[in-house]
């Protein structure tokens, strides 16, 4: 018998985890989601879902292959909790002669309790491989502004992941620069999971201006500020530039002009996305750094850019594949001022221009399907296997 477990934060086929039960569900839900599904169709896989809250009422439970548990929101707690809670959850599974049967073990992002608790899982059963998700490196898995005393034990807990990586079997990898960084193991490459289905352009929000969006983090490093103080000179009272999301730029987004600057704050997931397809340019302002964190992360927000809206302005970063060169719209310059140019002229495009180019983004994303996944997936399993 052959065996699939998914180890991570992971709220399956919108599954009975309520919202106010939950503190928050990482940014990577439908990518692993539409993995397991689709994994699901033909093979035997069991989902071992272990999510942060604030509600210390919260019960674990499960329903069919979906187990789940809750650990503290509080960092120090959590890291104690959750190496147990994946034990815990795996031991309710109801597996079948294990020393006798195979298990992938998928971990959904390289984290210390998740590895260990995977190690102490592969031992029971015949033969066992742990192929590890990697959306973004260790050291770049947090980019929030941390006291020092948090830095110098994050630095301390990289370090140990990374011992930790050299006893895993393969990777896979979110950008294909990573595998230079990573200890050296079998790997493939699938940036994104994408619909089959796009452009459903109908949308509850309406406009009457031109609308440039951003949504995702507010953290400085993302430069949706700089990004702001260029757009804003260049503006005409037909344009607006609505944010939503959270982080250390919200204070400074909202003091900016009403008219010309809407910061909406946290928005849910459905949300976000009828402001998507309302959008007439939606922006990634992240500028290139040097060939540092963008040239080892694939930005996720460019997949849900070009699925709900198809006209995407950013820079052109390390991380993402030279195939999305021909849907993505690149400045001039690697500058805030640049890519503010280019989103005005955006706002007015043809609409014969705009209509090519959702097709063209359409036609990429086809190929990133979850068939498509599944198939490498599997493909590097053989490899694996044929060693």
């Amino acid at each position: 018998m052959k065996y699939y477990m998914h180890i991570g934060s992971l709220e399956y086929k919108g599954k009975s985890v309520y919202k106010s039960q939950i503190n928050y569900i990482s940014s990577g839900q439908d990518y692993f989601r539409r993995l397991v599904e689709k994994i699901s169709e033909t093979k035997t896989i069991f989902i071992n879902s272990v999510i942060e809250t604030d509600n210390p009422r919260a019960k674990p439970f499960n329903e069919g292959n979906y187990f789940v548990s809750f650990v503290s929101n509080s960092l120090l707690v959590r890291v104690l909790q959750t190496k147990w809670a994946i034990i815990k959850n795996y031991r309710k599974m109801p597996f079948q002669d294990k020393s006798n049967s195979e298990i992938v073990i998928l971990l959904n992002q390289p984290l210390r309790p998740y590895l260990k608790a995977a190690f102490e899982i592969k031992k029971d059963f015949k033969k066992a491989q742990i192929i590890t998700f990697i959306p973004d490196l260790p050291e770049y898995s947090n980019l929030s502004r941390l006291p020092l005393f948090i830095n110098f034990l994050k630095k301390i807990d990289n370090s140990i992941i990374y011992r930790q990586l050299k006893k895993i079997d393969a990777y896979v990898l979110f950008a294909e620069a990573m595998a230079k960084i990573l200890p050296k193991h079998p790997y493939t490459t699938i940036e994104t999971i994408s619909e089959a289905v796009l452009y459903v352009k109908d949308s509850q929000v309406s406009s009457n201006k031109k609308v440039i969006l951003y949504t995702g983090s507010l953290h400085s490093k993302f430069s949706v500020f700089d990004f702001a103080f260029s757009l804003l000179p260049l503006m005409d009272d037909n344009v607006v530039f609505i944010v939503a999301g959270k982080g250390d730029d919200c204070e400074r987004l909202s003091s900016m002009p009403k008219n010309k600057v809407i910061a909406l704050g946290y928005l849910s997931p459905e949300e976000v996305i009828e402001y998507q397809k309302a959008a007439d340019v939606v922006v990634n302002p992240r500028l290139p750094d040097s060939g540092l964190y963008t040239n080892y992360s694939f930005p996720s927000k460019i997949t849900e850019y070009l699925s709900n809206c198809g006209i995407v302005a950013c820079h052109k970063l390390g991380g993402v594949p030279n195939e999305y060169d021909s849907v993505l719209f690149y400045p001039e310059e690697a500058t805030s001022l640049s890519l503010a140019k280019l989103c005005i002229k955006l706002c007015y495009l043809s609409n014969a221009d705009r209509e090519n180019a959702r097709a063209n983004s359409s036609r990429l994303l086809s190929l990133k399907t979850a068939e498509y996944a599944v198939k490498k997936l599997y493909d590097l399993e053989d490899l694996l296997n044929n060693r």
